[in-house]
């Protein structure tokens, strides 16, 4: 798109879609040629949608013709109008060269409150991308370099936050050069009309033409649940139309409801049915593109762009092929029952195959004195441990998950009864059982687990000397402790935490030593148990000597050194140390890529950290390739219930509330809120903290007898479960207060800013950019009051916000 570019569509072309106007819409007969809407006279109709009405006018200054869109639906609410303005000054923004410019946007009174109405550029001798690939008899790599424009116009519409929901052959045009122009970026979000409710307006002829591309969460009609990741889908079905003719899914005969569920629950057809030379990679590409479930999808309009030209360069591409593992994920999620029944028959057959196989090798190795008793229990253990603890988020997948739930319960309910004389073998399994619920989350069913295996492992381990008192205590228990100290703490039950890591430490460093890996653990999850608790200062002391020993043992590029410089960096930016914290985060981002790829959860909660420092240091642009790289790996990596997931939502909101797309962070930061409410649980201290945050860009929104009603409980609770001095009790008196003074509740803010202020002095140094802020919002709250004494005094204690 550039600024001197004067076209929208020739009069001589047309498309079903939108170009075309309908008979009843031909120039000569609508009332609303020769008339002004803003700086715009109208000449005559282009076309008409679902939406709204397309004219060509004059606009006068600068003097140019332009497309002017009437929208159908009024605006009438002051909320609603100015989402509508601040939304159009978001697509005002967005200049590219493959999106059509909008030039000017406002409100038309029509009769029926205020139609919104754009003016954007206007696109000579424009057709539809498949018109014009058809006409220009385009070969298919011509076809795959006009994709990929389409795409790079898409990616840098959605770096502004922005989902088009609308994307088809009708509203990507290419000029006569070639250079694909996208149209209508956003109009549906920005006057609040989802895709999904306002094609049922329309006849049955538009709303059929507009399924075709519509992704199977948008036939949910649920406008909160659209993301970036809907306009990949309608990449994917606008590549199978070009590159075929076709598209995915022959719905053209069918009723409205039967449309939608073949695109929810129905398998595209392949490229290769009806074009066997599209067999192979590009295949491969398209459908991944058309998954039903996002999570599978390309992330990104980038990824597939990139996957199209590793294509045309003759590399690898990304995507693969559907296996028999993805056959299977699909078979059990259409039949669950079933799957389950299969899951639990075949674990019965590797469990025999196996002990079987044992017992034969091991009948052998009796006859040297080994008891096959002993045997049957290391071979037992060893299965155990490596099947159960390969619940590894960064190789599993949803379907993957439930799967292992189902296992683990089975599991569950038979250990007891499988290993009734060998508590110690029990407690091993049920260690492992423990710490596999917990790697994916399920902590309630992690602790029983944790806590029977501490259990029969001080009951019947060896005895150990500390300090002249003989105790009964197996190290192997050391490592239940940790694990079930670490649950305590993720659950927000910090004391708990803390009396079984203290006495973990006692056992390790007095029986094992201080340099043994055990010792290090203990002793880093203390540290991270401090930093959840804000006590950065101890935390880092713990931390140092951590890395002293480590950097000893193991060298700096050990993944244990690493994951402890990284811990560093966290204790650092719990000080407000931004710039102290960044070098480390940089280093063990740039060891743990090598060390374990892009998509392990070690990478993604580093490189979360990296972008939450960026962010704090107000470097928006720098931060937010890494959150939403973060949020995307996530999503797809670990799912839409778990912890790291929430966390992601969370920066990528705070991120856009920092730059004030108050709207844009709301769905976000309310995500992230609900997500961890489900997952930790309503009074989990981090989900006060996200509903914090949520209730502070409602404010700012002026919705605000919800965010008090939410801060005040959350408040409450907080203050009741972790105490005053927690870190998330701080946040929230500080959210609280921020709110009385948006409205001009002055006493209000004032008790809550001074609360903030002391318990600040209590935890953090002076110069922490926390207490910075408190003095700042006082003084504000003062100069606002009319008390600039008073003001003086707190601005001198803090110039600016941090």
């Amino acid at each position: 798109m550039t600024s001197n570019s004067e076209d929208f569509t020739s009069p001589d072309d047309s498309t079903e879609e939108f170009i075309s106007p309908p008979p009843a819409l031909n120039s000569a007969g609508d009332p609303m040629i020769g008339k002004k809407i803003g700086s715009c006279t109208i000449k005559r109709v282009i076309g008409s949608g679902g939406m709204g009405t397309v004219y060509e006018a004059i606009q006068e200054n600068p003097r140019r013709r332009v497309a002017l869109k009437v929208m159908k639906r009024g605006i009438s609410s002051r909320s609603a109008i100015r989402r509508f303005e601040f939304e159009s000054q978001t697509l005002a923004r967005l200049k590219h060269q493959g999106i059509a410019q909008v030039y000017e946007a406002g409100t038309h009174d029509d009769g029926s409150g205020g139609a919104p109405y754009f003016v954007m550029e206007y696109v000579i001798n424009a057709k539809p991308i498949t018109h014009y690939a058809d006409d220009k008899d385009l070969n298919t790599r011509k076809r795959l370099e006009l994709f990929s424009k389409v795409c790079d116009a898409i990616q840098q519409g959605h770096l502004k936050g922005i989902v088009h929901r609308d994307l088809k052959p009708g509203n990507i045009l290419v000029n006569s050069n070639g250079q694909p122009k996208i149209i209508d970026f956003g109009v549906a979000r920005s006057t609040d009309s989802d895709l999904a409710i306002t094609t049922l307006q329309t006849d049955v002829g538009q709303l059929i033409g507009t399924l075709q591309y519509m992704s199977p969460e948008q036939c949910e009609a649920d406008p909160s649940d659209i993301d970036i990741r809907s306009d990949v889908y309608a990449l994917g079905v606008l590549l199978y139309e070009l590159l075929t003719g076709n598209l995915p899914y022959d719905i053209k005969r069918v009723a409205i409801h039967e449309a939608v569920r073949v695109i929810r629950e129905q398998e595209p057809i392949k490229l290769s049915a009806t074009h066997k030379h599209l067999r192979g990679d590009i295949e491969t590409i398209a459908h991944k593109a058309l998954e039903k479930d996002r999570v599978r999808r390309y992330q990104s309009a980038t990824a597939i762009q990139e996957d199209v030209m590793h294509y045309l360069n003759d590399e690898p591409i990304t995507a693969r092929p559907p296996g028999a593992i993805d056959y299977l994920r699909r078979f059990a999620k259409k039949h669950t029952a079933a799957a389950l029944a299969i899951a639990s028959i075949f674990f019965v057959l590797i469990i025999s195959v196996f002990v079987i196989s044992n017992y034969a090798v091991e009948l052998e190795k009796q006859t040297k004195g080994l008891k096959y008793e002993t045997i049957r229990s290391t071979a037992v253990k060893k299965f155990a441990s490596s099947m159960l603890s390969s619940v590894d988020p960064a190789v599993c997948g949803e379907m993957d998950k439930e799967l292992m739930l189902h296992i683990l319960a089975k599991a569950s309910d038979s250990v007891s009864e499988d290993f009734e004389n060998q508590p110690l073998v029990e407690a091993e399994i049920r260690k492992i059982i423990g710490t596999a619920y917990l790697d994916i989350s399920q902590y309630a069913k992690a602790k029983p687990h944790l806590q029977e295996s501490i259990s029969l492992f001080d009951k019947y381990g060896d005895s150990v000397r500390l300090k002249d008192k003989v105790v009964s205590v197996n190290p192997k228990s050391i490592g239940s402790k940790i694990t079930l100290a670490r649950l305590h703490y993720l659950l927000g039950e910090y004391k708990k935490s803390e009396a079984l890591l203290k006495t973990a430490l006692l056992l390790t460093t007095t029986a094992l030593g201080p340099d043994k890996p055990i010792t290090l653990e203990a002793n880093l999850q203390m540290a991270d148990l401090l930093n959840r608790q804000g006590k950065h200062d101890e935390s880092e002391k713990y931390i140092n000597e951590v890395l002293r020993i480590q950097r000893a043992i193991y060298g700096d590029e050990h993944k244990e050194t690493v994951r402890t410089l990284a811990n560093l960096g966290v204790s650092y930016f719990g000080q407000g140390k931004y710039e102290e914290a960044l070098p480390y985060f940089r280093e063990a981002l740039e060891s743990t890529r090598t060390l374990f790829g892009e998509d392990h959860p070690s990478t993604l909660n580093i490189m979360l950290n990296l972008g939450n420092t960026l962010l704090s240091q107000k470097k928006y642009d720098e931060a937010k390739p890494f959150l939403l790289e973060v949020l995307a790996s996530n999503r797809r990596i670990l799912g839409n219930d778990h912890p790291s997931t929430a966390s992601a939502l969370n920066s990528v909101g705070s991120l856009l509330k920092s730059q004030l797309k108050y709207a844009e962070a709301e769905p976000y930061l309310l995500e992230a809120f609900e997500m961890s409410k489900r997952v930790s649980g309503a009074s989990h201290p981090k989900t006060l903290w996200l509903m914090g945050t949520y209730a502070g860009v409602l404010a700012t929104q002026d919705k605000f007898e919800k965010a008090e009603s939410l801060l005040s409980g959350a408040l409450t609770t907080s203050r009741s479960v972790s105490g005053n001095e927690a870190p998330s009790t701080i946040y929230l008196i500080g959210s609280a207060g921020e709110i009385q003074m948006k409205q001009g509740k002055y006493p209000e803010a004032e008790a809550l800013f001074l609360e903030y202020i002391r318990l600040n002095k209590s935890v953090n140094s002076g110069d922490h950019p926390d207490l910075q802020w408190g003095y700042h919002m006082l003084a504000t709250i003062y100069e606002d009051w009319g008390k600039p004494e008073e003001a003086t005094k707190y601005r001198n204690l803090a110039p600016a916000p941090k």
